[in-house]
């Protein structure tokens, strides 16, 4: 039998699956990506729409923009969109792929994380 996990808010149960399958409802692989701060805009567009749900996290320090988006496709996705990026004349300094956790689960279920809900 496989092993389950339940995930409790607030006392109501609002979800009941296997943590494979739990971790495959979110919207693909989180791709963390950094590039020079002036070269930053020509791939605002194209994160967008590699984005699932088009939702793309963005901050800045010294002279590098740091992305934060989930891609579908697990990491197939990947080296084309770090191609593509450099076409555009946005090469990444560094780059990040994860797969979810449970706590970015957690997270995306209920709006905060598991430590957050430790602490409370």
């Amino acid at each position: 039998m496989s092993e389950r996990v339940i995930v409790i808010d607030h006392g109501t149960i609002i979800a009941d699956d296997t943590p494979a399958r739990l971790k495959a409802d979110l919207a693909g692989d989180l791709f963390a990506v950094e590039v020079a701060a002036g070269s930053a805009a020509g791939v605002r567009p194209l994160l967008r729409r590699a984005a699932a749900g088009g939702e793309v996290e963005e901050g800045a320090y010294d002279d590098v923009v740091r992305f934060r988006l989930r891609i579908t496709h697990d990491s197939r996705l990947a080296p084309g969109l770090l191609n593509q990026m450099h076409d555009a004349g946005a090469p990444a300094l560094s780059m990040e792929l994860k797969p979810p956790t449970l706590d970015d689960v957690f997270l995306e279920l209920t709006g905060r994380s598991l430590r957050e809900g430790a602490d409370a």
